[in-house]
């Protein structure tokens, strides 16, 4: 195509196709059917394209190539495979749905090569899954400067993790009461930032997710796991410290003898650490995660659901294994007060979990009218801006008893 149009004001684009819905196809429904998806998904994409080039380039991702006046004839054919794809389909008797996200580049204007032209129709894909699933997006030339810059922050990110530039910020956990004077501070959350020597402060929305994407979290993640464990093994009140835990440190490595020699190394009682999964965790791998869950439930520490209500199977997850805690996503929390539905949703959640002989915590906490209802509900501990910002522990040196002059109001334990 590129020898075809070189010198010529012809113009061609290439589609880079997103299956949406694959892996969930595979969850539920077993392998044997994700690949008879992808065989009908094939032939759709070839029945639509009527002539176009059509290939498969990895296990849920297609390009094609598309002539005519760009980028509206690639942006059409997007859509209309879109269209023929949204349409259900019928594997051994199971209707299955899927949906396509879309990246286009155009030839000569995207890129003079073949490299050049798939690189940059994989970055308007990337930016059409960040933008919203479904969508069709074409490259521009700011998305080549972006990407370059998430490649640096990477590096940079890499640096930083053997320099020993991260640091712990402590947010309080504390047993529910109507008031902010009637809440008992019985834990913190350990929570990671990055002071970039140059970006200055690099949100952890912005670093966890490449951390995750690039690998880096495994290094990162056993950082973490040491150093609030040795943080909190230091501490002369022996209050609970939560750590987060990637599905990605679950899936890969060994999680399970990580935490047992940390946990032996610091002198930190297992009983005082809470390991924080979301359902990514059972998702990926239900069987394996399942048995690690245990294994680590063994050792003494305690297992929470954070997210809960953000997913699509976690109360599947609820009657698999017995957590110690459920965290109710802050979105609901944030809109107690604005919409009933979400009272009403927090309300079954905190039934639910005391039915499962679990206790609830609600994260996300700005308001003293939250807090009063959830006290009401009885929830059983809250988490969030109006108990406490996370911070470096010297601001909560006095809960931890190393000053008592600190926070005289707020009652400890």
């Amino acid at each position: 195509m590129i020898e075809a149009c070189a010198g010529t004001d012809e113009e061609f684009a290439v589609l880079c196709i997103d299956l949406d819905g694959l892996k969930e196809v595979n969850d539920v429904f077993g392998h044997a059917v994700g690949d008879k998806v992808l065989v009908e998904v094939a032939r759709r994409l070839l029945q639509t394209a009527r002539g176009g080039v059509v290939a498969r380039l990895s296990g849920d991702e297609f390009g094609l190539i598309i002539d005519g006046r760009q980028p509206e004839a690639g942006q059409a054919l997007a859509a209309q495979l879109a269209e023929a794809l949204a349409k259900e389909f019928l594997i051994d008797g199971k209707t299955v749905h899927t949906g396509v996200t879309t990246g286009i580049s155009v030839f000569p204007h995207n890129g003079s090569d073949a490299a050049a032209l798939l690189a940059n129709a994989g970055a308007a894909l990337f930016r059409a899954k960040v933008k919203s699933r479904g969508t069709i997006n074409v490259f521009e030339p700011d998305m080549d400067r972006q990407i370059r810059d998430r490649r640096v922050l990477h590096q940079d990110l890499s640096v930083a993790i053997k320099n020993g530039e991260l640091s712990l910020h402590y947010q309080p956990q504390a047993a529910s009461g109507e008031t902010v004077a009637a809440c008992k501070i019985v834990g913190f959350e350990a929570l990671a930032r990055w002071m970039h020597p140059l970006r200055g402060f690099v949100s952890p929305a912005d670093f966890i997710p490449l951390a995750e994407e690039s690998g880096l979290i495994f290094e990162m993640g056993e950082w973490i796991l040491r150093e609030a464990c040795r943080e909190a093994a230091s501490w002369p009140v022996p209050m609970q410290i939560a750590v987060n835990l990637s599905p990605a440190q679950f899936m890969h490595g060994d999680v399970v003898n990580l935490v047992h020699s940390i946990l032996l190394e610091a002198g930190l009682s297992p009983g005082r650490l809470e390991l924080e999964i979301t359902e990514g965790v059972l998702i990926e791998d239900f069987d394996r995660g399942l048995a690690l869950l245990r294994r680590l439930k063994a050792l003494g520490v305690r297992i929470s659901m954070d997210d809960f209500g953000s997913g699509y199977s976690s109360l599947s997850y609820l009657q698999a294994f017995p957590f110690d805690k459920i965290k109710i996503d802050r979105g609901f929390v944030l809109n107690l007060g604005k919409t009933p539905q979400s009272a009403n949703i927090v309300r079954a959640v905190i039934d639910l979990g005391h039915g499962l002989e679990m206790s609830i915590v609600a994260e996300g906490v700005e308001t003293a009218e939250q807090l009063s209802f959830l006290a009401k509900e009885g929830c059983d501990a809250v988490q969030g801006y109006l108990l406490g910002k996370p911070a470096p522990i010297a601001q909560y040196a006095g809960l931890v008893g190393r000053d008592n002059t600190m926070e005289p109001a707020r009652k400890t334990g």
